[in-house]
């Protein structure tokens, strides 16, 4: 079963945005599902509508990349240098507080989760590793939940 994926065509640069998914009503629902991205409290931005291709960004623990969720659309900006061929990667648990879809984590990296199902089912330090970058919907679905230390 092979799976399709997004790489990198070309060197990416720290930094850099590789691609927008703009944040249209047309790409908003109120129920999420694998496809989904929250991008408020009842609202999930449907990705493989929006931007077909940024569906294919994959789950990491240790990803070289992270979404930026604005008002206007959804950004991919590099953590760090992406080689070109270079699997594009996220974490999907900075930008679900809990993940329609839950699944088992292969992503083989020494700060793996094993189980990847958004912020809340995370252990409390690992919420406080990932804090910084997780996306202003979920950083205050956080705050206002009893997870907090």
């Amino acid at each position: 079963d092979e799976q399709r994926t997004l790489v990198a065509a070309s060197r990416i640069r720290a930094g850099a945005t590789v691609y927008r998914v703009p944040r249209r009503a047309a790409f908003v629902r109120a129920i999420p599902d694998m496809h989904t991205l929250q991008v408020g409290r009842r609202e999930h931005l449907d990705f493989a509508k929006a931007l077909p291709l940024a569906a294919l960004t994959h789950h990491s623990c240790d990803p070289n990349g992270d979404l930026r969720v604005r008002d206007d659309a959804v950004y991919f900006v590099a953590r760090r240098d992406v080689a070109a061929g270079e699997i594009l990667s996220f974490d999907y648990n900075t930008t679900e507080f809990e993940m329609a879809a839950p699944f088992d984590c292969r992503c083989g990296s020494a700060n793996c989760v094993g189980a990847v199902g958004g912020l809340a089912r995370l252990s409390a330090d690992r919420r406080a590793a990932i804090a910084e970058r997780c996306s202003p919907v979920v950083r205050d679905l956080l705050s206002a939940s009893c997870l907090l230390r």
